[in-house]
C-alpha cells in the first residue's frame, strides 16, 4: 500500500476579516519571542498577529476586541500563550485574564504556558510564584505582572483588567 502525501493546502489569510488598518503592529514581536521559545507560528497565526496586535500612535491596542474562528486542533492555544508570555515577559502587562466556558479549557491554556516558563530558565527566573488552586491558578512575575485563570458563570466578574483572553 502506498502511503498518502500531499502538499499543505490553504491560505495564511482569512475568508472574512475586518478592514487592516496601516498602523504599527506589535505582531512581530510576538511571533519572535514565541520562535526564541521554541514555538515556531504558522503562517496564519503570524498574519493575525500581525493584525491582532496593531497599535494606535498614542501605544494603546487599534483593535478594543479582537476575534478569531478556525477548526479544532489547528493552533488557537499556541497562539494565545504567545500572546500571553509576549504580553507577560516582553510588554509588561500588569494583568491579563484567561477564561472560557469551562474551568477545563482554560487550565490546558494555563498549563502549556507553566510548561513553556518551566523548560525556560531565563524566563523561570522572573516568576515569582505560580499558584495552582482549582479555579483561581495564577501565574505572578516578580515585577508584579499577572495571568490568571478565571472560568464559570461569575469569571472576570468584577476584575478589571485591559487584557482578556478567551477560549471555547
Amino acid at each position: 500500500m502506498k502511503p498518502i502525501s500531499s502538499a499543505l493546502k490553504g491560505t495564511k489569510t482569512p475568508r472574512i476579516a475586518t478592514k487592516s488598518y496601516k498602523t504599527p503592529t506589535k505582531g512581530d514581536e510576538v511571533v519572535e519571542f514565541a520562535a526564541s521559545l521554541g514555538l515556531e507560528l504558522m503562517d496564519w497565526q503570524k498574519y493575525l498577529a500581525g493584525e491582532m496586535f496593531r497599535c494606535r500612535v498614542d501605544g494603546t491596542w487599534q483593535h478594543g476586541t479582537s476575534t478569531f474562528i478556525c477548526a479544532r486542533q489547528q493552533g488557537k492555544t499556541t497562539f494565545m500563550a504567545a500572546g500571553i508570555l509576549t504580553g507577560l515577559f516582553k510588554w509588561n502587562l500588569k494583568l491579563q485574564i484567561g477564561t472560557a466556558h469551562r474551568l477545563t479549557t482554560s487550565f490546558e491554556t494555563f498549563r502549556q504556558l507553566v510548561g513553556i516558563i518551566e523548560d525556560n530558565q531565563e524566563l523561570l527566573d522572573q516568576v515569582k510564584k505560580i499558584r495552582w488552586r482549582h479555579g483561581s491558578e495564577e501565574i505572578e512575575l516578580k515585577n508584579g505582572c499577572r495571568y490568571m485563570v478565571r472560568a464559570g458563570q461569575s469569571s472576570a466578574r468584577g476584575i478589571a483588567a485591559p487584557d482578556i483572553v478567551t477560549g471555547k
